[in-house]
């Protein structure tokens, strides 16, 4: 019996743009990635390489897509992200 583990996750598209009306303050961020259909996938943030939060989780699509969508404080310098499985 052979065991195929599902592909790593690829970011395939990041946007970062300031938020308007209600959102005023913030950015949005979405984060593209590409997965496996029917997986759950986390994306974990750090502000340093060091401490990672896991902030989001969401399924990928029938075509194993996976769109994350929030909002972050405009004030922020930097940040990083990286996906996994769940």
């Amino acid at each position: 019996m052979t065991r195929l583990d599902p592909p790593t996750p690829e970011i395939v598209s990041f946007t970062r743009t300031p938020g308007t009306g209600p959102n005023a303050g913030s950015d949005v961020v979405d984060i593209e990635l590409q997965g496996y259909a029917g997986q759950n996938y986390v994306l974990e943030i750090s502000d340093d390489l060091v401490t990672w939060t896991t902030d989001l989780t969401e399924p990928a699509d029938a075509g194993g897509q996976v769109l994350f969508h929030f909002l972050e404080c405009q004030s922020l310098l930097r940040r990083f992200y990286r996906a996994r499985l769940e």
